[in-house]
């Protein structure tokens, strides 16, 4: 994929890996309370 407008593409894979991150806390949050 030849990305041509990073500026708009790079705030969405920021975005995207913040939300993985929170998803992935949630569920260590669930492990834990389990």
């Amino acid at each position: 994929v030849i990305v041509k407008d990073w500026n708009f593409v790079q705030p969405k894979l920021e975005s995207t890996s913040q939300s993985n991150v929170e998803r992935f806390e949630a569920q260590e949050a669930e492990i834990a309370n389990f």
